[in-house]
């Protein structure tokens, strides 16, 4: 059954107010006590953040990276994907561009999680990290590829992926790019469009790092009904190629806030400093 069928089976035939996706909205669990997190405040400078063996430049501006051991949680298969992960490092970014993301509960939150691979199993990560290891040593063009992997589980489908490519970091490699995720046939709304940086560090951790993103392209809210919203849904693979491209030839420098070439230096900046 293909994307749009699927999709099409959880959706109301005659109308649709978007609510209904499937974008990641970070974690609420349990902190395991720690050191604390290092950034330098030299407002002259560009902060340099440490938490325990990772460290990073963080590029963005007028934001506080902050670092926490997150404890694991049990997998209950009674839950939603994604809401049991291994102990793990989370660096959260706050405020983060207020202007444009605060008082907007659906935007992602703006982090970084570090994860331990060997427990992958446990918890059905390991089969994207495989994936993900295999485009690594393979270095196909990703634009050729029909998903790319993503951790931790959300619900729902990748919709598309955009300007996706190879970023390496002091330790490790990885692919980054810009995604959505959904459950229903629907317009895309700018909080459900997310930068993302899916990378596997050379001592077996998996990073993942996910910033909500402003582009301009795409509404707040949309309501379609009746024959607009069957005419929409008729053409919905060939909307999300659109949007694909729209995306993919926006200026990296201009056309996203924060620009990507801020986001794509902080990873790049990442240091796996293992003992």
């Amino acid at each position: 059954m293909g994307l749009v069928s699927r999709l099409l089976l959880l959706c109301l035939p005659l109308g649709l107010l978007v609510a209904c996706d499937g974008t990641p909205t970070g974690q609420e669990v349990p902190e395991t006590p720690a050191p604390a997190t290092t950034q330098e405040s030299d407002t002259s400078v560009v902060p340099q953040v440490t938490f325990g063996d990772i460290s990073f430049t963080n590029t963005l501006p007028g934001t506080v990276a902050e670092g926490q051991t997150i404890a694991a949680t049990s997998p209950d298969p009674s839950t939603p994907p994604g809401d049991e992960t291994p102990e793990h490092i989370l660096f959260e970014f706050q405020p983060y561009y207020p202007e444009v993301f605060q008082e907007n509960p659906g935007f992602t939150l703006p982090q970084i999680a570090v994860y331990p691979r060997d427990q992958f199993a446990t918890y059905g990560f390991e089969e994207e990290a495989a994936t993900l290891e295999d485009i690594l040593a393979s270095q196909p063009d990703l634009e050729t590829l029909e998903t790319l992997p993503y951790l931790p589980e959300v619900e729902g489908d990748q919709l598309f992926h955009a300007a996706p490519t190879y970023l390496e970091f002091e330790g490790g490699t990885g692919i980054r790019y810009i995604t959505a995720y959904g459950l229903d046939v629907s317009p895309l709304t700018t909080e459900r469009v997310f930068y993302t940086f899916q990378g596997l560090t050379e001592d077996g951790r998996y990073i993942s790092a996910v910033f909500p993103i402003e582009t301009g392209l795409f509404t707040d809210a949309a309501t379609l009904e009746g024959a607009e919203y069957n005419a929409f849904a008729a053409r919905y693979e060939e909307y999300l190629a659109e949007t694909r491209d729209r995306i993919a030839t926006a200026n990296p420098e201009t056309g996203f806030t924060p620009p990507l070439t801020q986001l794509d230096a902080l990873i790049e900046s990442i240091q796996v400093n293992s003992p």
